[in-house]
């Protein structure tokens, strides 16, 4: 029992934090991504040009999604607090044997 609550402590600290760490390295580059738009479409006045309207909304709905995670923020989350778990329950039977 003890054996299959300790294997159980560490697949949620190894599923918990690949889901949050993939979710860190996607955040990272929506983000590279829409600096480097700004970047290569800034006018000398500072402003930056789009396209078309729609291609405007889409580098918006990117920047935000890059800056808050949206859906992908919400599973790393959950990728995080279940780790989080999985150590308190290691700690709790390393303390309570």
């Amino acid at each position: 029992m003890r054996s299959t609550l300790i294997l159980a402590g560490v697949l949620m600290i190894v599923g918990g934090l690949t889901p949050f760490i993939m979710v860190l390295k996607r955040r990272a580059r929506l983000r590279e991504q829409t600096e480097r738009y700004e970047f290569e479409h800034r006018t000398p006045g500072g402003t930056v040009e789009f396209e078309s309207y729609e291609a405007s909304k889409e580098h918006e709905r990117l920047k935000i999604s890059a800056e808050t995670g949206g859906l992908l923020g919400f599973v790393g989350g959950l990728g995080f607090i279940a780790a989080f778990l999985g150590l308190v329950l290691l700690f709790t039977i390393w303390m309570f044997p």
